[in-house]
C-alpha cells in the first residue's frame, strides 16, 4: 500500500529516485504582479493584464499569464553549479502573500530548470513551457535592457 501511494505521488526520474510534481506559483493563487529581470512587469488590472513596457499584444499576454499560473514542474536535485549571471530572475506578487515568489530560470539544451527561493527547491518544465512563460518578444526586450 505504501509503495503504491507513493507511485502515485511520486514519479521516479531515470536514476529511479523519487520526485515530486508541484505546481511552479501555488496552487489556487493570484497573481498580482510579474516583474522579470527588473525591465518588464506585468500587472493584472481588474480581469486583464497589462505589461511595461509594451512588448506583447494582449491574447500572446493572457496566455504568458496563463502559463505562470497553471504550468506543473518535477522536482530535482541539482549537482553542480548554474551560472547564475544567466538566469532570469522573476518576482511574483500574490494576492493575500506578504512576501513575492522568488524565482530563477535557468534555460539549458532540453529543459528549463527553475529554483524556487522561497520553498528552496529546484524545479524541472519541459523547454517549450520556458517559450510560454518568457515569449520571444519578451525575451528579445530583455536582451535589449
Amino acid at each position: 500500500m505504501i509503495n503504491y501511494t507513493n507511485d502515485k505521488l511520486f514519479h521516479r526520474d531515470e536514476s529511479g529516485a523519487f520526485t515530486q510534481e508541484m505546481a511552479l506559483i501555488a496552487d489556487n493563487t493570484v497573481i498580482l504582479t510579474l516583474v522579470i529581470n527588473e525591465q518588464i512587469m506585468v500587472e493584472r488590472i481588474g480581469q486583464t493584464w497589462r505589461i511595461k513596457p509594451v512588448v506583447l499584444a494582449r491574447q500572446p499576454l493572457e496566455q504568458m499569464m496563463y502559463a505562470w499560473q497553471q504550468s506543473t514542474a518535477t522536482t530535482i536535485a541539482i549537482e553542480g553549479e548554474l551560472n547564475e549571471k544567466k538566469a532570469i530572475n522573476a518576482r511574483v506578487i500574490i494576492a493575500g502573500e506578504e512576501k513575492p515568489y522568488l524565482l530563477s530560470l535557468y534555460p539549458t539544451v532540453d529543459k528549463l530548470i527553475v529554483y524556487n527561493h522561497n520553498k528552496k527547491r529546484w524545479l524541472a518544465l519541459p523547454l517549450a513551457i520556458y517559450y510560454q512563460l518568457l515569449p520571444q518578444e519578451v525575451l528579445a526586450s530583455l536582451l535589449q535592457g
